[in-house]
């Protein structure tokens, strides 16, 4: 007679995280999890990328957090930005993984066991962005500045129309173009 039982329980689960500095990516980490099959993650910043490129490229540009605010020529970083794709993430994480201590050896890859890279990106910006914001201001915002709604204090009727139009402002920049007729 077969007998199961499923028991949830907490485990503990060791992971090193290899924090980088790389010449072309700059800032980086690669998180290796101690358990077979090792799953690993690797984190990135495109734009960072993009940024050093166009330094190295000698365009001069006003950066932000995570971007580009302005720039001498937005079609040469356009381009830079392009650029940025499979390959280039490849090379990136075998550079890596050939330097940093792993738990797979060269045996184990000569034998097919080896990491296989799956790509994932992560932004707070663009559409998700662009619909959180016209949500909270289609029913919060505007109600609260509407003129049949009773007068809020000044502080925070100025606070209102700063986020206001910070959202207008994020919801132009995200907008999709116009696909041509």
């Amino acid at each position: 007679m077969a007998w199961f039982s499923f028991i949830k329980a907490d485990r503990r689960v060791s992971c090193y995280y290899f924090y980088l500095w790389d010449e072309e990516f700059g800032p980086a980490f690669i998180k290796i999890c101690s358990y077979f099959p090792y799953p690993a993650k690797i984190w990135i910043n495109g734009h960072e990328w993009a940024k050093r490129q166009a330094v190295h490229a000698g365009i001069r540009f006003t950066e932000l957090s995570n971007g580009f605010a302005a720039t001498t020529d937005p079609t040469a970083v356009q381009r830079i930005c392009d650029q940025l794709g499979p390959a280039t993430i490849e090379a990136f994480t075998q550079r890596w993984l050939s330097v940093l201590p792993l738990p797979l050896t060269e045996h184990d890859r000569a034998a097919a066991y080896w990491w296989q890279l799956s790509m994932r990106q992560i932004e707070v910006d663009g559409l998700a962005f662009a619909i959180l914001y016209t949500k909270l201001h289609n029913r919060v915002l505007r109600p609260l500045m509407a003129t049949t709604a009773p007068q809020a204090p000044q502080p925070l009727r100025a606070a209102l129309h700063t986020i206001d139009q910070h959202i207008h402002a994020q919801l132009a920049q995200a907008r999709l173009p116009t696909a041509a007729a």
